[in-house]
């Protein structure tokens, strides 16, 4: 049987794509029916084409290869979501200092953190690689990880988990505590940074 449906499969170009979108849509119904945040249709949808794949024991590549259009539209879409800025404009201009220093200490944060667990963790430039880019938009940090030599795929998932885990944990933590959680972790952040740069140098 799983020997028919390969073949079947390896005949029709577009059943990653179908696989994929149907996927999605199942982890978006569930998502909306609990209105939880840890339901991540993207989530969901890569868990349910994860078990699909191994339990009719289809290779990767071929999903990869029937799915790549999906993938064309990924860069696209993220583009695309500078036309809402855009129609902001007037407003980001008056909230131009709040929005640079948020950017900027999510920035440090996320190397900060990344540098932290490849420390803690003892992981490999390639490792480090599929990690570092973390708190990117799913398509860009997968394009990052593959130039720096990391897992493309593995760093899809990390990202999901890490936009999860900001969206449960980060705005709760900030909200309610403010400053008193933000500069801690900006200490934090900026003595691993410099403790990388110092043992950069001497050894």
């Amino acid at each position: 049987m799983t020997e028919l449906l390969n073949g079947f499969l390896s005949g029709s170009a577009a059943w990653g794509v179908m696989l994929t979108l149907a996927a999605f849509a199942l982890g978006t119904l569930i998502n909306r029916a609990t209105g939880k945040a840890i339901f991540n249709p993207l989530l969901l949808g890569s868990i349910f084409v994860i078990i699909l794949l191994s339990v009719l024991n289809i290779p990767y590549a071929d999903y990869k290869a029937s799915a790549s259009p999906v993938n064309y539209l990924l860069l696209p879409a993220t583009i695309s979501l500078a036309i809402p800025l855009y129609e902001k404009w007037d407003l980001l201009k008056e909230n131009a200092a709040a929005i640079i220093a948020g950017i900027s200490v999510g920035t440090l944060v996320s190397l900060g953190s990344a540098l932290a667990l490849a420390l803690a963790l003892g992981l490999t430039r390639e490792q480090y690689a599929t990690l570092l880019p973390k708190s990117v938009t799913t398509a860009i940090s997968m394009d990052v990880a593959a130039e720096l030599g990391g897992i493309a795929a593995l760093t899809g998932a990390i990202v999901i988990l890490t936009g999860i885990a900001g969206n449960l944990l980060g705005s709760h933590f900030a909200l309610r505590k403010g400053a008193k959680f933000i500069r801690p972790m900006m200490l934090v952040v900026l003595v691993l940074l410099l403790g990388k740069l110092i043992s950069d140098a001497v050894l």
